[in-house]
């Protein structure tokens, strides 16, 4: 098992989302539905945090990018009570997931910890609190088979 925090007040991508034409090469447009901007803020100052979060999952002895089946209990201790459950998560298992580059373009960004969220089989666990002097994520990932850890560690 390994666990984690990452600082700051908690977003949902779905939030005021921003909804963009995209002109492809053909001329033909299409719409694309963007995170919104408190999200995309969310996950880079998420992003920020990130060397300090893999040198304490380092410490703990795990090896990255988590493959197989996980539970991920995540606490979502947020300023106000505001935002859905779901939508916290959804944010959560983005960000935890391999970036992924196609074609030289990255088409998805991601902290690397799981190989892919479709690999999160439980949140059991998970909820929403407050806390409004420091809001924050308090994350735990238990796989459910294979190994975790480094034996040699």
């Amino acid at each position: 098992m390994i666990q984690f925090n990452i600082a700051g007040p908690p977003r949902t991508k779905k939030t005021s989302q921003n909804i963009v034409t995209i002109r492809m090469k053909n001329g033909k447009t299409f719409h694309k539905v963007m995170p919104s901007d408190a999200y995309q803020a969310w996950f880079k100052e998420a992003m920020s945090q990130l060397p300090l979060i893999l040198q304490h999952i380092r410490k703990q002895g795990c090896a990255l990018p988590i493959v197989g089946p996980v539970r991920v209990q995540a606490i979502f201790y947020r300023k106000q009570l505001s935002g859905d459950l779901l939508g916290f998560e959804q944010a959560l298992a983005d960000w935890l997931q391999v970036p992924l580059q196609r074609n030289g373009k990255t088409t998805r960004q991601g902290a690397g910890i799981i190989l892919d969220d479709s690999a999160i089989e439980s949140w059991d666990g998970s909820r929403k609190s407050k806390d409004a002097l420091r809001p924050r994520i308090e994350v735990e990932i238990q796989p459910y088979e294979g190994q975790l850890f480094d034996e040699d560690l």
